[in-house]
């Protein structure tokens, strides 16, 4: 659980960085080769070479978290739905609306 302070769990965290990495490995050297492709032409110098090799493999995309089933799930209008704790009593506040439900 996020500490009060934060809004996403180290664990969540560390999940998005490693989507990140491994999407930005897989497009990054074809970007770059694509992007100095033909770099010098016309120069009076013949040209600047420019190779773009990936060394070692990409990272793997990290394994899906998994939530634990600590909270109950409230049925809110239009078909929303919310977790709470499940000792939770007080009135619901639905993020997309507004409204106060329960309480």
């Amino acid at each position: 659980m996020a500490p009060p302070s934060h809004w996403w769990t180290q664990q969540q965290l560390d999940y998005i960085q490693g989507s990140v990495k491994s999407a930005a490995a897989a497009v990054i050297p074809e970007e770059l080769d694509r992007a100095f492709r033909g770099l010098g032409r016309g120069s009076r110098s013949g040209g600047i070479s420019l190779t773009v090799r990936r060394t070692g493999s990409p990272p793997h995309p990290p394994t899906a978290l998994v939530e634990p089933n600590d909270l109950r799930v409230v049925e809110l209008a239009a078909g929303r739905r919310l977790k709470v704790l499940d000792e939770w009593t007080g009135p619901i506040r639905d993020h997309f609306s507004g409204e106060l439900h329960g309480g």
